[in-house]
């Protein structure tokens, strides 16, 4: 992170091992992890390990910095599903999946 993550800036929380089990197979009251960071440290991970950011209540700006690698046969259709999530922008197109993952993404 850019600025230390504090639990009241709301750092992320993983569910250790969730990457075998898939997101369907999460239960209710599944022990999770949420570490707090100090500025300038990194947090790697299996980006298929179940994952959300916590709500920041601390009034001050969390930015952070996310870097993720795959490979070319890994597709992330729970996050970038085939079908956009947002309609296309005029002169722009819709990031889908298969533009995101083939390095195609307009701005607009």
């Amino acid at each position: 992170p850019l600025v230390d993550v504090t639990r009241a800036k709301g750092p992320t929380e993983f569910w250790p091992g969730s990457h075998r089990l898939g997101h369907s197979t999460i239960q209710e009251g599944a022990e999770s992890v949420a570490p707090e960071l100090p500025r300038g440290s990194i947090a790697m991970f299996d980006y298929r390990v179940v994952h959300r950011g916590l709500p920041n209540s601390s009034g001050e700006d969390r930015p952070v910095m996310y870097v993720t690698y795959s490979r070319p046969w890994f597709r992330d259709r729970e996050n970038f599903p085939d079908e956009s999530l947002f309609p296309e922008v005029a002169g722009g197109g819709a990031v889908t999946a298969a533009t995101a993952g083939a390095g195609a993404a307009r701005a607009p």
